[in-house]
């Protein structure tokens, strides 16, 4: 149990750091909320924690070292996205978390993974919009009153 923990506090302040990181990168890095499995040469694999169009960062199965050259294969979902490209090791933590930069991504992909990002950061809007907006609080709220107060009103029949 106790090296349990040991881990986790070691995994735990090195996802701290990695997010201390932040700070330091040029460009905004998107958070992946589902699993998005990478293929990372032809024997190791992984998920991507975040991404954006100069790299990502993933959670290896097998340790990635800093500067080792890979070549990456992934899916995005919704709008359905796949990338091939080759990448380089930035950073690397104990927890398996590695930071990988594009090495050089050509335009079609890197084109894809924007036009992925926009997608993803408009959905994430209309979905804050949507559930922030008054008229879906109301209508959560009283449905039935607000039922209850309309009539509907019968089209005249002339006989």
């Amino acid at each position: 149990m106790v090296e349990l923990q040991r881990g986790y506090s070691a995994a735990a302040a090195s996802v701290a750091r990695e997010k201390s990181n932040f700070s330091k990168r040029r460009r905004y890095r998107y958070e992946i909320h589902s699993l998005s499995y990478i293929n990372i040469d032809e024997s190791n694999g992984g998920i991507i924690r975040n991404l954006n169009e100069a790299g990502l960062c993933v959670q290896s199965v097998s340790p990635l070292q800093k500067d080792q050259q890979v070549q990456l294969r992934f899916e995005l979902l919704n709008p359905r996205v796949r990338v091939g490209a080759a990448a380089r090791g930035r950073w690397v933590n104990a927890a398996g978390l590695a930071g990988l930069e594009f090495v050089p991504l050509g335009n079609r992909s890197r084109q894809l993974i924007k036009d992925w990002l926009l997608t993803q950061l408009l959905l994430r809007g209309q979905r804050l919009f949507v559930s922030n907006s008054i008229f879906v609080e109301s209508a959560r709220a009283g449905v039935a009153a607000t039922r209850a107060d309309v009539s509907v009103v019968s089209p005249l029949t002339v006989a």
